[in-house]
Parts: C-alpha cells; sequence; structure tokens
C-alpha cells in the first residue's frame, strides 16, 4: 500500500460587480509519496479605489521526500471596468488578466523534490507583469521527470501566451542526479522571456544498459502575429561491463530570437563488448518565424576482451551562431579478435534561406587478430 503525504492551499477572492470589479484566485497542491515534506502558500491582494483597481498574486510550493513527488500551482488576476470613452463618447469596457500556472510531476525510486515559485502584479492604469518558475529534481537509478508552466495575459484586444516545459528520463541500476528548470516571465508589449534547462545522468554496471533522454522546450504566442516554438533534445544509450551517460537540454526564447544547445557524453567499458549510441537536435525560430534546425549523431562499438568506448554529440544554437561537435573513440583489446568502429553525422538547415550544410564522417579502425 501506498500512502501519499500531500497539502492544499487556495484562496478566491472578489469585490465590486461585473462593470467595475476585481478577482484574485490562486491554488497550489503538492504531494510526495515516500511521507516527505510538503508546503503550499498562496497570497492575493486587491485594492479597488473608484476605476483604480491594483492587484497581486504570490504562489510558493514544494515537496521534498522519496519516491514520487507532485507540484501544481495556478493563480489569476482579473480586472473589469466600463466607463465613457471621451474621445468617441461612447461607453468602453475594459477587460485584463493575467493567469500564471505550473506542475511537476517526478517518478523515482529514490530521493525526488519540486519547488513553485511566483509572481503576479496587474495594475489598470499601469502595468501588468508576472514570472513564474519551477524546478524538479531527482536522485535515483530510475527517473522519468516533468516540468510545465506559464502566463497568460489578456490587455484588451492584445494577448499573449507563454509555456515553456521540460522532460528527463533516465534508467540504469545506480543512483545519479537529475534536475529541471523552467522560468517563464512577461516583459509587457507582448513579449516574454521562456528558459528551460535539462540536465541528467545515468549509470550502471554489471553488464546493465544506460539510458538518457533531456527534452527543453518553449512556445510564445502573442495576438501580433508571433508564434515563436524552440525545441531542444539530446539522447543516448550505453552498453557494457560499467556505463555512465550524461547530458543537457536548454532554450532561452523570447519574441526577438530563440537559443539553445543540445550535449550528451556516453562511457562505457569493460570485460567483453561495449557500444555507445548518442544524438541531438535543435529546432529553432526568430521573430520572423524562419527556422533553424541542426541534428547531430554518433555511434561507436567494440568487441574483446577488454573493450572501452565513449561518444560524444553537442549543438549549439545562439542567434543563429550555429555549430555542431561529434566525438567518438572505441578501443578493444584481446587474445584473439578484436574489432572497433566509430561514425559520426551532423546537419545544419536553414529554412527561408536556403541554407544547407552536412558533416559526416566515419572510421573504423583496431581489427587484430
Amino acid at each position: 500500500m501506498v500512502i501519499n503525504f500531500g497539502t492544499t492551499s487556495n484562496i478566491d477572492l472578489g469585490a465590486g460587480n461585473a462593470v467595475n470589479g476585481v478577482e484574485v484566485n490562486g491554488v497550489v497542491s503538492g504531494d510526495n509519496s515516500g511521507g516527505g515534506l510538503v508546503n503550499a502558500q498562496v497570497n492575493g491582494n486587491g485594492i479597488v479605489d473608484k476605476n483604480h483597481h491594483t492587484l497581486t498574486g504570490n504562489m510558493y510550493g514544494s515537496t521534498n521526500g522519496t519516491g514520487n513527488s507532485t507540484l501544481v500551482g495556478a493563480s489569476n488576476l482579473q480586472s473589469n471596468t466600463s466607463g465613457v470613452n471621451q474621445k468617441i463618447a461612447v461607453n468602453s469596457f475594459q477587460f485584463l488578466a493575467i493567469s500564471a500556472f505550473g506542475d511537476a510531476k517526478i517518478n523515482s525510486d529514490g530521493q525526488s523534490g519540486a519547488t513553485l515559485l511566483s509572481n503576479t502584479n496587474l495594475d489598470n492604469q499601469g502595468s501588468i507583469n508576472g514570472q513564474i518558475g519551477m524546478n524538479a529534481s531527482a536522485n535515483s537509478a530510475f527517473k522519468n521527470m516533468t516540468v510545465n508552466n506559464g502566463l497568460q495575459v489578456n490587455k484588451g484586444n492584445e494577448g499573449t501566451l507563454a509555456i515553456g516545459n521540460g522532460a528527463i528520463t533516465g534508467t540504469g541500476n545506480q543512483k545519479t542526479n537529475a534536475s529541471i528548470t523552467s522560468d517563464t516571465k512577461y516583459n509587457g508589449n507582448g513579449d516574454a522571456t521562456i528558459l528551460v534547462n535539462a540536465d541528467g545522468n545515468s549509470a550502471s554496471n554489471g553488464n546493465k544498459t544506460s539510458a538518457l533522454d533531456l527534452n527543453a522546450n518553449g512556445d510564445l504566442w502573442n495576438t501580433n502575429g508571433l508564434a515563436q516554438n524552440s525545441k531542444s533534445n539530446a539522447g543516448g544509450v550505453v552498453n557494457g561491463e560499467n556505463t555512465n551517460i550524461t547530458g543537457n537540454a536548454f532554450i532561452n526564447a523570447n519574441s526577438a530570437n530563440s537559443n539553445g544547445n543540445a550535449f550528451i557524453d556516453a562511457q562505457g567499458g569493460g570485460k567483453g563488448p561495449s557500444s555507445a549510441l548518442t544524438s541531438g537536435n535543435l529546432q529553432l525560430t526568430d521573430a520572423q518565424n524562419n527556422r533553424r534546425n541542426a541534428t547531430v549523431q554518433g555511434s561507436v562499438q567494440a568487441s574483446g576482451d577488454q573493450t572501452a568506448v565513449r561518444s560524444i554529440s553537442v549543438i549549439s544554437d545562439y542567434a543563429g551562431m550555429q555549430s555542431l561537435s561529434n566525438y567518438q573513440n572505441a578501443t578493444s583489446k584481446s587474445a584473439g579478435s578484436s574489432s572497433a568502429s566509430a561514425s559520426n553525422a551532423g546537419i545544419l538547415k536553414r529554412r527561408k534561406r536556403y541554407a544547407f550544410a552536412i558533416l559526416t564522417n566515419r572510421a573504423k579502425y583496431g581489427e587484430s587478430k
């Protein structure tokens, strides 16, 4: 029987009426399957001075324990006002709102934890701003983690939606660390910044496979026609007597441009055969919706009494400056026959500019009898 330990906090405030009123809502909820520590806090304030509305909302939550953890939060600030537009002498209605939302889910066979921190502000005669950040971490042999968060802003006929999410899946038989951070911030005037970072490690011994897959994604839309989409993925698998794989996926995007990188390093070796496969992928866009895609992959294998393999694949793209890097190495030693081989390939592609490059290198070496 599994017992979850959790807590929930919520607020629901309202004042005024449909033509001159405010609402402040928020909820934070978390739980941990191993009886760990769970915190949930949500605060809201509102001031109504005739047609002037000033609203604030804050969320905080955390989980820390063993096994599985979840953490969810959502808040909303809303202002409704009506009056007379003096320029055209007709009644006018103004609707303003900012919503923050996020959730983290961690499945693990070790330690796990998550945190949430959010702050939003709305002044119907001033500015609207807000930020939400979430983090998830695990120290375990098996890990399956996701983090999603975002902001939605409505300002009259203008709207902005920004969402960041990250994911990590790792398998092995040794406890290793993994973490995801996702921060989303509304900068005003339809612009937002999304930063997502996923770091992880998997390791095994006793001829068990280690595998790791990391993802970082960001999406930004507004009613001015912006449709910014950013994706980073790094993954790999390694086999051998002793194996270890480490990686990172990262994106940083706003309405002007997007940046990102993908990195994966897989190592294996010991008695008997070894092999490793690594790959990375980036899909980014700029303010004109021009896409920049890049992929890289490498593989390596060795057979013999004693073997060692290593495969590293890296992609980076900062405001259109793209680079690829591949390193593959294999060695083998045997009283009888042994062999080692390595291969890699990389592709850079930019749509609308029709620039295309492909890099490939293949090598086979180390055969002996």
